[in-house]
């Protein structure tokens, strides 16, 4: 659980950083043309240009990542939720309590509250462990 937490943190801190650099880009590129606006004639013509073309360029960027970053940031949700299982014959189980009962590098587990079992998958090979 604890990786899944850090591998959806590290993907939305990844998407941040591409955003941030993106947007240097932009202002660096927009910096740039500014210089070689300042070398014409018409000085404010191009500036007034530039201007337009950071501004569009910066509201692509924008509308691009939000998607991405918007996705990232509900996968770290998921990742974050406290998950209890309750037993309808009593007591309740959390995933952290279900992962120290089953090997570290199992794939997947399967929890049956009603036989009291968690049945878990490593590859080809298979186990079962109580729950309580």
């Amino acid at each position: 659980m604890k990786e899944v937490k850090k591998a959806a943190a590290d993907k939305v801190a990844a998407e941040e950083i591409e955003v941030k650099k993106t947007v240097r880009k932009t202002a660096r590129k927009a910096k740039e043309a500014v210089k070689a606006a300042a070398q014409s004639d018409d000085v404010v013509a191009a500036q007034i240009e530039v201007k337009k073309t950071v501004r569009k360029a910066a509201r692509k960027v924008k509308e691009a990542v939000e998607p991405v970053v918007e996705d990232a940031k509900r996968a770290a949700r998921r990742a974050s939720l406290n998950i209890i299982i309750q037993s309808p014959m009593g007591g309740s189980i959390s995933t952290d309590s279900i992962a120290a009962k089953i090997p570290q590098d199992a794939d997947s587990v399967y929890v049956r509250v009603d036989e009291n079992m968690l049945y878990w998958v490593r590859g080809s090979e298979t186990g079962a462990v109580n729950i309580w």
